[in-house]
């Protein structure tokens, strides 16, 4: 991003030495123009906040964490070097992406964090199912109270429940969802730091560029560096070219004759 304006989205504010600039730029966005500060229509909170996003102007402000918010609370596993490496990016930055593959520690980055910051926390997921998993990771590994250290739950639950309170950390699991419309009022929850995971930040809307504006620094979309550390593989892949449904189904049947666990994965199940 080049020379962005110096503003900021407060709440349905914004604020900042280039509001007469912003009159004009986000004119269609605004209800009333104050004294120092400009009045947007919540209905236009998250369609604002992604021009913004895209014209340069961070929802937040890196800042390194504190060391009145570092603890050293119990966590019944150690950091790979990587992630130790990469959980100082986050001590400096005050909000990171993680991209690492499936399998390779996400969850287990998030859950140190949660056990060396000071809370209350919120952990974020887009499924009951990882509600779960969270839950029982956390329970298992660390002697952080569920739902008053931190809470663990779903998107929507977080907003209707939880948007009105105020917390130290938020993980946001599956942050590839994050710039979705319902989904992207997450980033008005109000926290301190934030932490965003995915093996998958890419999306199909032309917004995948807000995955990495929202969470702001990215790390772990290298993943040749997991392939030298052993830790995932380069599978064999073979292309069969055939010229048309008969050869396909031919080559399906010769395919079929090797003592292989085999799963077929088609357009159409007939």
């Amino acid at each position: 991003f080049k020379d962005p304006l110096d503003l900021s989205l407060e709440g349905l504010y914004i604020t900042g030495k280039d509001l007469d600039k912003a009159k004009e730029k986000y004119k269609k966005f605004i209800h009333k123009v104050e004294k120092g500060r400009i009045l947007i229509r919540e209905k236009d909170k998250f369609e604002l906040l992604t021009e913004m996003v895209r014209d340069g102007i961070l929802p937040f402000t890196p800042e390194s964490i504190p060391d009145d918010f570092r603890v050293d609370g119990r966590c019944e596993f150690q950091l790979k070097p990587f992630q130790k490496r990469d959980y100082e990016i986050f001590l400096r930055w005050g909000n990171i992406g993680i991209f690492y593959p499936p399998g390779v520690g996400k969850t287990f980055y998030g859950i140190w964090a949660l056990t060396h910051l000071k809370g209350p926390h919120i952990v974020a997921v887009p499924s009951i199912t990882l509600v779960e998993q969270w839950s029982e990771r956390i329970a298992l590994y660390t002697d952080l109270k569920l739902n008053e250290d931190v809470i663990v739950t779903t998107y929507q639950t977080a907003l209707k429940k939880h948007g009105n309170k105020e917390f130290s950390l938020m993980i946001v699991d599956e942050v590839h969802h994050l710039p979705a419309n319902e989904f992207g009022k997450l980033n008005f929850m109000k926290r301190k730091f934030t932490i965003g995971l995915s093996a998958t930040p890419a999306r199909e809307d032309g917004r995948e560029d807000l995955i990495f504006a929202l969470t702001w620094k990215a790390a772990g979309l290298s993943w040749d560096e997991f392939k030298k550390l052993g830790t995932i593989q380069n599978p064999p892949c073979h292309a069969w070219i055939v010229g048309n449904m008969t050869d396909k189904l031919k080559k399906l049947a010769v395919l079929l004759q090797e003592k292989k666990k085999t799963i077929i994965f088609c357009d159409g199940i007939e």
